[in-house]
């Protein structure tokens, strides 16, 4: 599993693209570049940039579900916004059909 810090989305496995093109490395990741001696200094701070990281991954994923529904919501609200145009037009020519039936109807003979 990859956390990915910079520049949007969280996830398993995702590498993001900073602006040099080079993938986000997770904590774990540059840890491992450090000496013992630099990780045994640091450990309080790997703790906490652990702990940070499993929190952006929970909240990454909240994010990509809650932007999925939102998708979802706002396509079944045009969906439904077409439908209703397509009654409106509907009702309409309905009503231009009984205007018109009506006028003929006061209209004078000659």
């Amino acid at each position: 599993m990859t956390v990915v810090i910079r520049y949007g989305l969280i996830g398993n496995d995702e590498k993001l693209s900073d602006q040099g093109g080079r993938g986000m490395k997770t904590v774990d990741e540059l840890v491992s570049e450090w000496t013992e001696e630099e990780r045994e200094k640091m450990k309080d701070l790997i703790h906490e940039s652990r702990e940070r990281e499993k929190a952006l991954m929970e909240n990454s994923r909240v994010w990509k579900e809650n932007l999925v529904r939102l998708t979802e919501l706002l396509s079944s609200l045009s969906l439904n916004a077409y439908g209703i145009r397509e009654k409106a037009a509907r009702l309409e020519e309905d009503m231009w059909g009984i205007y018109l039936h009506l006028y003929k109807k006061e209209m004078p003979s000659s």
